[in-house]
């Protein structure tokens, strides 16, 4: 469950930044997705409140014979999952957008290596950028 609550607000945040940076189609892309694993979380809690509820109040037939069906379901949960997210994040014309980046990244995240063979001294992002203009 911590994992699933981890991986919602890593969603969250990544939706925001996308917004504040105006890129449009890596943001629809992010929430098409984040659609897909809030319905599919979604299908795993019900098939999970079934399967509790029939091995709390069901007699030992039904629990063996939905067990079964329910292990079916999750099966064709995690497949729908699958198949969405590769058909969202298929290959198209457009989605080389997807892997680059407009803006450097900043500074307080990233070392780039030694500049003129300079070894004592790492540049920053910005630095780098600079110095190659």
């Amino acid at each position: 469950m911590l994992f699933l609550i981890w991986i919602a607000f890593s969603l969250i945040r990544t939706l925001a930044y996308l917004k504040t940076k105006n890129q449009h189609f890596k943001f629809r892309v992010m929430k098409l997705y984040t659609l897909i694993l809030i319905v599919g979380t979604i299908g795993y809690m019900l098939i999970n409140a079934v399967a509790v509820s029939y091995n709390l109040f069901g007699t030992e037939d039904e629990v063996w014979r939905v067990q079964h069906i329910l292990q079916i379901a999750f099966e064709i949960n995690f497949s729908l999952i699958l198949v969405f997210t590769c058909y969202i994040f298929r290959p198209l014309e457009g989605t080389k957008v997807l892997a680059e980046v407009d803006e450097f990244l900043d500074e307080t995240l990233t070392e780039i290596g030694p500049v003129d063979g300079e070894l004592s001294r790492r540049l920053d992002s910005v630095e780098y950028a600079e110095a190659f203009q």
